[in-house]
This record gives structure tokens, C-alpha cells and sequence, in this order.
């Protein structure tokens, strides 16, 4: 698990670039989001327990009930990869030839992350 919170912790760090680097160049005519350059996490990665250590440690928490932080990671997540946000927040910049693959990219981070959230026992 430690090592899957790592990787988690540097997917944060690459997705907080991401948007930070998209947010400067907004409004620029040719700047163009292609596949390789959406920080994707990897649906390995998530899982109850995972989760929840991430969500500690984002927190700087060391010992909470553990379902409000695996709450709050999911729903961090869902908000993150929920394809109209990601169309919101990266849709004018998406080229068009990959952006089919982009969102159904998302699309399906998007399920698997609602899927765990019902799994985890919370369906709001």
C-alpha cells in the first residue's frame, strides 16, 4: 500500500501542474492538450485502503474513523474526472484528433471511481 500512496501523492503533484501550466495558457490561440499529456491515474491504484491512507496523509492526519477520508478522496476524484468538468476545464484545448480518446479515457475513469464510491458503501 505504502508504495501506491507514493505514487498517488506524485499523480497530485502532476495533476496540480497540469492544471496550473493549462490555466496559464488559457486563451492562447494553438495550445493544444493531446493524449499523453493528461496526467491519468491508473485505476489500479484505487482501492478502500489506498484510498484512505492517501486521503490521511493529504490531510496530515495520522489516526480519523476511516470513512469520511476515503469519502473525501472519492469525491475529490469523482469531481476531478466527472466528463463534463474535464470537458469544462480541458475541452477547448483537447486536440481533435485525440479527443475521442481522451474522453473515453475519462469516461471510464469516471466509472470505475463511481463504482468503487459504491462499493465503499456511499452512494451520495
Amino acid at each position: 500500500i505504502n508504495n501506491t500512496v507514493a505514487k498517488l501523492h506524485e499523480y497530485e503533484g502532476l495533476w496540480t501542474r497540469f492544471v496550473e501550466n493549462l490555466k496559464s495558457k488559457d486563451g492562447q490561440a494553438g495550445h493544444v492538450i493531446r493524449l499523453r499529456d493528461v496526467p491519468f491515474i491508473d485505476p489500479s491504484w484505487l482501492s478502500p485502503e489506498t484510498l484512505l491512507r492517501w486521503g490521511l496523509e493529504r490531510k496530515n492526519l495520522v489516526d480519523v474513523t476511516t470513512s469520511p477520508e476515503k469519502k473525501s478522496s472519492l469525491r475529490m476524484l469523482q469531481l476531478r474526472w466527472h466528463p463534463d468538468r474535464f470537458q469544462q476545464l480541458c475541452g477547448d484545448h483537447l486536440k481533435d484528433s485525440e479527443k475521442d480518446r481522451i474522453m473515453k479515457r475519462v469516461n471510464h475513469l469516471a466509472q470505475h471511481v463511481n463504482a468503487l464510491r459504491s462499493q465503499c458503501g456511499n452512494g451520495s
